[in-house]
């Protein structure tokens, strides 16, 4: 689901330091009592000898009053419990809270099930990776607008995001690409970031590149070196794959070849990939040859967005705005 082994493990190792201090803290708390609170030692020590008679007498098979044992056991506890309340310790200064107190620091439920933390904790992963938590807190389906659209660039752009959010609706169950172009500036970055969004609610892995980035990246990652072998998750395998703003990287011998290679093991993978770019369809078809013409146009659900710069517009309100005060 977009984390793999090596950060689950990670994951687990956080569970288990943290046992370990709550632990080590349990004990460095009841030396301190055992050196300075005679009481306690007293009734410390006659526990361990009923622990140590009941031990004996479950192997010996002698006659003994276990059940008595275990009471006086329960009784020590509350007078325990008694006298740390009266040096003015907290009743549970030698049972400190666990950071999850469902799952006592272990991840799993009693049924064997994750816990929630443990989602949480993947998840942040997930959005760490994602390189994108930043932009959908304000980018995401919640916060779409259709304020600066009209007529045909309205239809078109509602078209999109019903798409989108169709795409996403339908992610684990059919097979589908998203390729979004138009005019500068008019929302394709921004349904990007909202497909981006919620993906990543349903713990579902997401790689979110400017053009440039997917370049760099896919070149280091097909051409690794030991110093790149901690990279992130390959472009290859991710399940969800968004190159934002093609065409505006630097172009290279390197990159029609680069982007084949990648598009095409997606596709045969049955993963999913969303590209977003300023580039008409000739432009597209002229810049990266006829191979990534006929995939994108084959493969890929095209979405045409159209429009005004809605960033400069929204400068402009702004402007409007502050004038007026």
């Amino acid at each position: 689901m977009g984390v793999n082994s090596d950060q689950l493990e990670e994951i687990m190792r956080g569970y288990s330091l943290r046992r370990s201090e709550r632990d080590r803290l349990i004990l460095e708390r009841k030396k301190k009592l055992l050196e300075e609170t005679e009481g306690y030692r007293y009734l410390e020590n006659e526990a361990l000898d009923l622990f140590h008679g009941i031990a004996v007498a479950g192997v010996s098979g002698e006659p003994c009053d276990i059940e008595a044992m275990r009471r006086r056991i329960t009784e020590i506890r509350e007078e325990q419990r008694k006298l740390l309340l009266e040096k003015g310790y907290d009743s549970d200064y030698l049972d400190p809270p666990y950071g999850c107190p469902k799952c006592r620091d272990t991840g799993f439920l009693e049924d064997g099930s994750r816990c929630s933390c443990f989602l949480e904790k993947k998840r942040d992963l997930l959005y760490d990776q994602s390189n994108i938590k930043k932009l959908i807190s304000s980018q995401n389906f919640d916060t779409i607008s259709f304020e600066y659209y009209k007529g045909r660039d309205l239809e078109r752009f509602r078209m999109a995001v019903n798409k989108c959010r169709e795409f996403c609706d339908s992610f684990s169950v059919k097979p589908m690409d998203l390729f979004l172009y138009g005019t500068p500036g008019n929302g394709k970055s921004f349904l990007s970031c909202c497909i981006a969004d919620r993906i990543l609610k349903e713990d579902i892995g997401v790689v979110y590149y400017s053009s440039q980035q997917f370049f760099d990246t896919l070149y280091r990652q097909v051409f690794k070196s030991e110093n790149d072998a901690g990279e992130g998750e390959s472009l290859l395998d991710v399940p969800l794959l968004i190159i934002d703003d093609l065409g505006a990287e630097l172009t290279n011998s390197w990159s029609e070849s680069g982007l084949f290679m990648c598009l095409n093991s997606r596709q045969r993978e049955g993963l999913h990939t969303v590209i977003s770019t300023n580039l008409s369809l000739d432009d597209l078809r002229e810049r990266y040859g006829d191979r990534i013409f006929s995939r994108i146009m084959g493969n890929f659900e095209l979405l045409c967005i159209t429009g005004p710069d809605i960033r400069l517009e929204g400068k402009k309100k702004k402007l409007s705005c502050a004038n007026n005060k």
